[in-house]
């Protein structure tokens, strides 16, 4: 774990304090104030860079503002109308508790569904998983019957015998299928919550 470069009371801190701008001071005082002894020195940069953002965009909107309305300088109604704006589109507000209330009252009439009961771990059908066989290599005895198929296929055409090297893909369930009573079984097409 690294350790913080933190802010603590030191020859470090004095000359870092004095170096800085005059909002900076206000930043760290408002940091003390609200309790926060132990923090990374470019927190303060970070709030300086918020601060100086947020500014400039109420200032420049309500600027906006008084030259819609006409006016050369900015009131005081042009700036609060900038901060209002600010506020909802910057900044989201959680929405009020009773209405969170209601929300959950109708949630919560509606039942869960019950859980069945299995031995072990519930796991989905065979066809689902990734460990089940999903193909099947065929048989020496049928690749024999196949030869003599086709050799005799090969000697009335006169033309190389067509014996397909591709495994055939086959539902897994058919290859070997699971006496797990805690799995469905492969034909059920249905969801997993019943």
């Amino acid at each position: 774990m690294t350790s913080m470069n933190t802010i603590s009371n030191t020859s470090d801190e004095t000359t870092m304090l004095a170096n800085m701008p005059k909002d900076a001071h206000t930043i760290v005082a408002m940091l003390k104030d609200m309790g926060v002894t132990d923090y990374e020195p470019k927190v303060i940069h970070q709030m300086l860079e918020l601060t100086y953002r947020y500014v400039s965009e109420v200032l420049d909107d309500a600027k906006t503002f008084a030259n819609h309305a006409g006016r050369s300088t900015v009131t005081l109604d042009d700036t609060k109308l900038a901060i209002k704006s600010q506020l909802d589109h910057s900044f989201t507000n959680p929405p009020p508790r009773e209405f969170l209330v209601d929300v959950a009252r109708q949630k919560n009439t509606t039942a869960l569904p019950s859980l069945k009961t299995f031995s072990g771990a519930r796991l989905p059908p065979d066809r689902y998983c990734l460990s089940s066989v999903n193909y099947r290599l065929k048989s020496m005895a049928d690749k024999k019957t196949q030869k003599r198929a086709a050799g005799i296929n090969s000697r009335s055409v006169n033309s190389p015998a067509n014996v397909s090297s591709k495994p055939q893909f086959v539902n897994p369930q058919m290859i070997m299928p699971t006496g797990n009573s805690a799995k469905r079984k492969w034909h059920e097409e249905d969801d997993y919550d019943d």
